[in-house]
């Protein structure tokens, strides 16, 4: 009764007043402003508050597979240096900064609107979910310094000021500030659970555990809010299970499931998951208890994670086919969330790996790199892991694609015929079997709305009939005008000659495929040279992953299967000698009568290859053969840039088998085609390029020497080795061997021209294993040679001496590439 009077002589005198100044400390204007801010201003800027806490709640991803945050503040991807997408928090800093402008009623620095202080509370909330922890900082210490709040608007704002403090890094400062407050707050206090909870995060952030663990029990035990307390005994639980205390989790978990109904779901059923997880299934009681969760239809949004933990229970029981099955169903579950889909993508991959299915591991790989933040570090560790599979699974794929051609290429026509109707007829029926399961499940499909229908675009079969027999006899042509005549079929055809530009602008295929067993058989290779090329790729791809998987996988099961393998197609030497090798290898400690077997084979079919040497006499091989194979590689490759090609070959080629199966295996291949270019010319140049290439496609080294391939062939194209430049070169050729002459002659022409001041210099070029010449260079005109032999006896003696020829700079260049030079002209 008493409070209604008051109200209605607030009101009465609200009425009365001539104004609602903010200078005039009366009654009834203390009582107006406080009344509006309270009533108008700060509810709307409170419900805008609670409508953005509520936003970030629902859509908020928690990870239960790391430590739960005590608070969440900004979604996943999102960071907290910019500011939060989420509405309502811009609204209720707008409604703050309305009541402090125009309700403050400070007069001589003293604050007598006392709803005020709820206004700063509620500006420094605004700005700290909005991420803008600076601001929000500001405000709360406005609030405490003030000293003119009630004590529940001055514990809050301390507790706040101590949250954002987290934020910005200053952890230590915000435990000294709270620590006093959360230990002598009553359990009752509506405080006690946030102050404990606060300094719960900081010891977090810290990695203190056990600090953590002591605050954050006590918060979960005596707070009142059910949802907060339902996450605070989830943490309790986690941290219960670092410090390996399960029983003490169970307990945690125990007191979520007692919450029943109260608390929300999501942590009801990873209680559930969690405590099963930790205890004894002597019984089997787990898998009962899963899939009685799994059937309570209040469980349907988490399905996802108790399929994933039946996978888990089933790969702990050695049962990897129902393990494998319960991941793939909890990834295809509606509501899967973003951390249970990259934890089933890599326990999948990983599983795969384990039981050396590379192929399916890098395609779980794969699906899992595009779902992580560009820059995250969890990206490019993934990343990494996927990149040591690209070469394994680039071979496997041409060691099944090969095999596949090669089973086709021996069989009849009329056998390829039938096997591609089969194929044909399987994929069609898939398709229909797609479409019937879809439909099934309600999903609506295209056209296919009126299924009741007989009209043939409402008749999802007659549909798929249809579009199937338009691709027999029309193939896969592109949806564009005149789409009929603007093409030739032939079975696979080439776009005309009158449509290529066309098709160029319209970036139209090239190729038609019409989907019948006909067309598939035409395409298959036809010459002798195609089919030898599919063999060929086909031997160096199982020689390829044998090695790699004894070296770099040291899976042996499977490296001798893939080089036995390759045995038994009747491979040429390149690939037998290494494979009988690494077999050797393989079994010389597990089994010596096989290894002898492989040895005795090597010896006897290829006597003169390397690993044939390397094997019959290791003791002529020098102590340089115990080094790594990236200290052999250096030793060559300083060889090979100092000029002396001859002994970077003979190197390369003596410990050729040292690198057999290394990582610096394809760099060396690369550096023993350019020393083969230095010595033999372009044609054995190319050829060896083409060797690596086909050898290694995936490596660096194979991609840079694809790229030499292409650079020749433009170089052909264009003719520049053979442009004419007024310059030629004075050559003197001499033996190999001849070095003392050399030398001698080397050092005479030196001398001479610094004593001629001229712009010629020389060189000394190796032309190949049997030459070397000494070069004049830069020089104009032939005649000046003459002139210069008549100017000085020395140099006309030893052109009488030695063997020696001009030419042209182009036709110098020539002689270099083909190697064409075959007798040298006095």
């Amino acid at each position: 009764m008493k409070r209604s009077i008051h109200v209605f002589l607030v009101f009465l005198a609200i009425g009365t007043m001539p104004s609602c100044s903010t200078s005039k400390n009366t009654f009834f204007h203390r009582e107006y402003h406080a009344l509006t801010t309270h009533y108008n201003v700060l509810f709307n800027g409170k419900e805008a508050l609670k409508a953005g806490e509520t936003i970030l709640n629902e859509i908020y991803e928690d990870n239960f597979f790391e430590i739960l945050p005590v608070e969440p503040i900004s979604l996943r991807g999102e960071s907290e240096e910019q500011t939060t997408i989420i509405p309502g928090f811009d609204r209720a800093e707008e409604k703050a900064v309305k009541a402090i402008q125009k309700h403050s009623l400070k007069i001589e620095n003293e604050q007598y609107n006392r709803k005020i202080d709820d206004a700063y509370l509620l500006l420094g909330k605004a700005r700290y979910y909005d991420r803008r922890f600076l601001p929000a900082l500001e405000a709360f210490n406005f609030l405490i310094e003030s000293r003119t709040a009630d004590i529940k608007t001055f514990y809050e704002g301390r507790i706040w000021r101590e949250k954002t403090n987290i934020r910005l890094g200053n952890t230590e400062m915000a435990i000294t500030n709270l620590r006093s407050i959360a230990l002598n707050l009553i359990p009752e206090s509506s405080f006690f659970g946030p102050a404990n909870a606060t300094i719960a995060q900081a010891f977090l952030n810290l990695r203190e555990l056990d600090s953590a663990l002591f605050y954050i029990k006590r918060s979960a035990l005596f707070e009142k809010d059910k949802e907060k307390r339902a996450r605070y005994l989830f943490i309790t639980a986690q941290l219960f299970e670092k410090k390996e205390k399960p029983d003490s989790a169970v307990w945690a978990y125990n007191q979520i499931l007692r919450l029943k109904r109260k608390a929300p779901r999501k942590y009801n059923v990873n209680a559930i998951l969690g405590k099963y997880a930790l205890l004894p299934d002597s019984l089997g009681i787990k898998e009962k208890v899963l899939l009685k969760a799994l059937d309570d239809f209040e469980n349907k949004p988490f399905q996802h994670s108790i399929y994933r933990a039946l996978a888990k229970h089933y790969e702990a029981q050695k049962q990897d086919s129902l393990a494998k099955h319960f991941f793939n169903l909890s990834q295809q579950s509606e509501r899967i969330d973003f951390y249970t889909q990259t934890s089933n993508f890599k326990e999948l991959a990983e599983f795969h790996l384990e039981k050396g299915d590379y192929v399916k591991a890098g395609a779980y790989y794969d699906s899992l790199i595009p779902l992580y933040d560009f820059n995250s570090i969890e990206r490019r560790r993934t990343k990494r892991k996927r990149e040591t599979l690209t070469e394994v699974i680039e071979y496997e794929n041409v060691a099944k694609e090969t095999d596949s051609l090669s089973i086709l290429l021996r069989m009849s026509t009329e056998e390829r015929i039938a096997f591609f109707e089969n194929h044909i007829a399987r994929k069609r029926a898939a398709e229909e079997k797609r479409i019937d399961t879809l439909k099934s499940k309600g999903v609506k499909l295209p056209f296919f709305t009126k299924s009741a229908s007989d009209f043939y675009f409402y008749n999802s079969m007659l549909l798929l009939r249809g579009k199937q027999e338009f691709s027999a006899t029309w193939g896969d042509r592109p949806n564009v005008d005149n789409w009929r005549s603007a093409y030739e079929l032939i079975g696979i055809e080439e776009v005309s000659e009158q449509d290529t530009v066309a098709a160029e602008q319209d970036s139209r295929p090239k190729e038609i495929i019409v989907e019948t067993a006909e067309s598939y058989v035409k395409r298959l290779p036809a010459t002798a040279q195609e089919q030898d090329s599919i063999e060929i790729l086909n031997h160096n791809a199982y020689l390829q992953l044998g090695i790699i998987y004894k070296e770099k996988f040291k899976n042996y099961d499977l490296a001798t299967k893939r080089l036995t393998n390759l045995l038994e197609k009747d491979p040429d030497p390149n690939e037998a000698a290494p494979a009988m090798y690494h077999l050797f290898k393989i079994y010389e400690d597990k089994d010596s009568l096989i290894a002898n077997k492989y040895a005795t084979a090597l010896l006897a079919n290829f006597p003169n290859t390397v690993f044939a040497k390397f094997l019959s006499n290791p003791e002529n091989v020098d102590a340089q053969t115990y080094q790594s194979p990236q200290k052999l590689y250096e030793n060559a490759l300083k060889l090979y840039y100092e000029e002396q090609y001859l002994a970077a070959l003979e190197q390369i080629e003596t410990f050729e088998v040292v690198f057999s199966g290394s990582a610096m295996e394809s760099k060396l291949s690369l550096l023993k085609a350019q020393t083969k270019a230095k010595l033999e010319g372009v044609e054995e140049w190319q050829e060896a390029l083409k060797e690596v290439v086909r050898k290694y496609p995936q490596s660096k080294e194979g991609q840079y020497a694809n790229l030499l391939l292409q650079g020749l062939e433009e170089t052909e194209q264009l003719g520049l080795f053979n442009q004419e430049y007024e310059n030629y070169k004075w050559i003197f050729p001499f033996e190999t061997a001849q070095v003392k002459e050399q030398d001698s002659l080397y050092a005479m022409l030196d001398e001479l021209l610094k004593k001629e001041s001229k712009r010629w210099y020389l060189s000394k070029d190796m032309y190949n294993a049997n030459y070397v010449f000494v070069v004049v260079h830069g020089i104009r005109n032939r005649a000046h040679i003459e002139g210069w032999k008549k100017q000085d006896d020395r140099l006309k003696q030893e052109v009488i001496k030695n063997n020696n020829f001009v030419t042209s700079s182009s036709q110098y260049r020539e002689y270099f590439k083909r190697k064409s030079l075959t007798q040298f002209n006095k």
